[in-house]
C-alpha cells in the first residue's frame, strides 16, 4: 500500500469474499490503506463483479498512444460574453486565431488552441461566453452553452475571466458556480486591468471587494491581467500548471490522521440530538479532484458548518489552492 501511494497511477482496491452484509460492512477497514474506497466482490457467488467491470472499463484510456506525461494540460477559458477570452488567446499565441469583436457572442464554438510554454504542452479551449438561462432562446445559444459544458468536462483546469471594470457580477457568479459544480480546479483572472485608474491602494481594494463577492470560493487564487497588453499572461500559465499539479497531489494517510486529531481537538463537532460525534480516521480516496473520506460514529449528524470548517482546514494545512476538494463521510 505504501508503494502504491507513492505512484500517481489509478488503483482499484477490491475486497473479495464479501459474501454477506456483515462482511461487506467490514471492508471499510481497508480504507486505512489510503488506496480509495474498496469495491466489495464475491468471486464465489459473483457479487459485485459487474460493478468492478464497469469501473475497470471507465478507467480505460480512450487513446492508448499518448502517455500521461506527454499529454498536454487542457485549459478551459470561460467567462461571460465579451470579457476578453479571444483577446487572451490571440495575445498568448501571437496571432489572430479568433475574431475579436465588441459584439458579445462572436465566438459561438469551442476552439482548441495548442501551444507550448516553458517546455510544457498546453491546449487552450476558448468557449463562447456563458449566458443567462433566460437568454438561451435560440438553438444556436443552446448548443453554445452545451459546448461550454463539454469544454469544462474535458479540461484539466479552468481559467475564469472577469471584467475589472465590473468586478464580480451575478453573471460571473453563475460562471463560477458552473465551474465549481463540475469539480474543476480554477484560477480567477481579472482582465482589462490596464483600463483601471490606479493608486497604491487600488489592487488591495479590488481584492477585498472580489473576495467578499466570492467568499465561499476563498480557495481560488486571484491575478490581475491585461489580455490586450499581455500583462502577466505568462504568470497565468505558470499558475494554471501549479494548480493542475495540486489537483493530482495525494496526502499520506498518517499525515491526514495527525491532521484530523489536531483539527477535531481544536474545534470539536457540536453534539446533535444528544449524541456526540467522534472521528476515527481519515483517508484520501481519489485525486482530480482530491477526495477525502472521514470515518465517524454519526456521519449523518455532521452539519454544513462543520464540513466547511474541515474543508477550510484542509486548504490551510495542505494547500490545494484553486482546488474544490471533496469531503465524504462514512460510518464506522
Amino acid at each position: 500500500a505504501r508503494q502504491l501511494n507513492k505512484d500517481r497511477k489509478k488503483v482499484l482496491l477490491v475486497s473479495n469474499k464479501a459474501d454477506n452484509e456483515t462482511a461487506e460492512m467490514q471492508i471499510y477497514e481497508f480504507m486505512k490503506l489510503g488506496l480509495g474506497e474498496p469495491i466489495p466482490v464475491s468471486a464465489t457467488v459473483g457479487l459485485g463483479v459487474g460493478e468492478l467491470l464497469d469501473k475497470l472499463v471507465a478507467e480505460l484510456p480512450e487513446e492508448v498512444d499518448e502517455s500521461v506525461e506527454d499529454r498536454p494540460i487542457r485549459i478551459a477559458l470561460v467567462g461571460k460574453p465579451n470579457v476578453g477570452k479571444s483577446s487572451f488567446i490571440n495575445k498568448l499565441v501571437g496571432k489572430e486565431r479568433l475574431i475579436v469583436s465588441p459584439i458579445a457572442g462572436t465566438t459561438r464554438d469551442s476552439v482548441d488552441t495548442p501551444f507550448e510554454y516553458n517546455g510544457q504542452q498546453y491546449v487552450l479551449i476558448d468557449t463562447a461566453g456563458l449566458r443567462r438561462k433566460y437568454k438561451v432562446q435560440e438553438s444556436i445559444e443552446f448548443y453554445t452553452n452545451l459546448r461550454t459544458d463539454r469544454a469544462l468536462e474535458s479540461c484539466d483546469v479552468a481559467l475564469i475571466l472577469v471584467d475589472a471594470a465590473e468586478k464580480v457580477t451575478s453573471q460571473d457568479q453563475r460562471v463560477l458556480e458552473k465551474v465549481i459544480s463540475m469539480r474543476k480546479p480554477a484560477l480567477l483572472a481579472v482582465n482589462k486591468w490596464d483600463l483601471i485608474e490606479k493608486d497604491t491602494h487600488t489592487a488591495d481594494e479590488f481584492t477585498l471587494a472580489i473576495n467578499d463577492a466570492i467568499s465561499k470560493y476563498a480557495y481560488l487564487p486571484l491575478i490581475y491581467i491585461s489580455a490586450l497588453t499581455g500583462q502577466r499572461l505568462g504568470k497565468v500559465i505558470t499558475m494554471l500548471s501549479e494548480i493542475h499539479e495540486e489537483n493530482l497531489k495525494r496526502i499520506p494517510t498518517p499525515e491526514l490522521n495527525n491532521f484530523l486529531e489536531r483539527v477535531t481537538t481544536k474545534t470539536r463537532p457540536p453534539a446533535r440530538r444528544g449524541k456526540y460525534i467522534r472521528f476515527y480516521y481519515l483517508t484520501q480516496s481519489e485525486v482530480a479532484p482530491p477526495t477525502f473520506i472521514f470515518f465517524s460514529n454519526y456521519p449523518e449528524l455532521i452539519d454544513k458548518a462543520y464540513i466547511s470548517y474541515l474543508t477550510n482546514q484542509i486548504h490551510k494545512e495542505f494547500g490545494f489552492k484553486g482546488i474544490p476538494v471533496r469531503l465524504k463521510f462514512r460510518k464506522k
